[in-house]
């Protein structure tokens, strides 16, 4: 990679750029896993070194882990750091820009905030290639996790399918095609009808769908009354699944449409005062009753709706969630 990031700054700041390993007695300061996480080079750039880490093999790596172990080596080598990574979906780079975390995506992005530098290159698509999103639709994500979690979807036809979900034939037919374009599954005739087939195994479907999948959480709303009854979510579902301490004031997941009539009906009243709060409702995008289990929602959709809480009690106990299913490798 280094040979062609070091094009690729070349190129876009109009100077020679040559990155130079660090050598071993430069890395004693800095921790062993992080040495074994990343390799290390030294760029100068407009004037001032910066230190671009690359991940080693296939680890997954969050925008909020990241940009703790960019802060920490920075820390330990007193310079800036930027990561490498030779693909981000939309979503990540948004992630990553938000949080300030600079980065490279060789021949795509430049996002270097210490030298207020923010470049894109906008690429012309051929006519004749295949586009879909970076990230999953939540019909998609939604059929993907319920085979993880249950394994009912690939016996059912599409028709079984649309059924199921309560989505229309067209929708099924579009996440079909989704699923099929992301590399996620494949789909089969039998007899008449056609079925979904998911050739990865779960923990590295899992690992894939990580790259196309968001959390499921629009927003939180604060209420001070509640008489219904949810799904637990967020850190009451993850207090249920875990040892973390579960937070003062209970967390439901409901949908939009959900929250409307609950409104309509007075079973609920949101308030913008956190005082006044007893409640916390999460909005969701997909219903979380298709996958829920036992009036809490599923540990996939959790881990996804927390995966970015910079909280460490938080990170830790969405690993032990994880480690209670067999075919997780999070």
């Amino acid at each position: 990679m280094q040979p062609v990031l070091n094009q690729y700054l070349s190129d876009v700041l109009s100077q020679t750029v040559q990155g130079l390993p660090l050598e071993s007695e430069e890395l004693r300061g800095v921790p062993q896993y992080l040495a074994n996480r990343y390799s290390f080079s030294r760029v100068r750039l407009v004037g001032r070194f910066i230190v671009f880490v690359e991940p080693r093999g296939q680890s997954s790596l969050t925008p909020s882990s990241v940009g703790k172990d960019l802060q920490q080596l920075e820390d330990r080598l007193g310079e800036p750091v930027a990561i490498i990574r030779e693909q981000l979906a939309s979503w990540e780079r948004g992630r990553y820009i938000t949080a300030g975390i600079p980065f490279v995506v060789p021949g795509e992005q430049l996002f270097l905030p210490m030298l207020f530098l923010d470049l894109r290159d906008v690429k012309r698509r051929p006519m004749t290639e295949v586009k879909h999103l970076d990230y999953l639709t939540w019909s998609a994500q939604t059929v993907a996790l319920r085979h993880l979690l249950s394994g009912d979807v690939e016996d059912a036809s599409l028709q079984d399918l649309a059924e199921r979900f309560g989505y229309s034939r067209m929708t099924l037919t579009k996440v079909q095609r989704e699923l099929e374009s992301h590399g996620l599954c494949r789909v089969t005739p039998v007899g008449r009808t056609k079925q979904l087939v998911f050739e990865l195994d779960h923990p590295a479907l899992w690992e894939k769908l990580l790259s196309v999948a968001r959390s499921p959480v629009r927003e939180r709303l604060l209420a001070n009354r509640c008489d219904t009854d949810l799904p637990s979510s967020g850190l009451s579902a993850l207090a249920a699944r875990t040892d973390i301490s579960d937070d003062s004031r209970p967390v439901f997941a409901a949908t939009a449409s959900q929250v409307k009539d609950l409104k309509a009906n007075k079973l609920i009243e949101t308030t913008p005062d956190p005082d006044a709060a007893v409640v916390i409702l999460e909005v969701w995008n997909y219903d979380p009753s298709l996958l829920s289990i036992e009036r809490m929602v599923d540990p996939l959709s959790l881990y996804l709706s927390l995966r970015e809480d910079p909280d460490e009690r938080v990170q830790a106990a969405l690993e032990s969630m994880m480690e209670t299913l067999s075919w997780s490798k999070v």
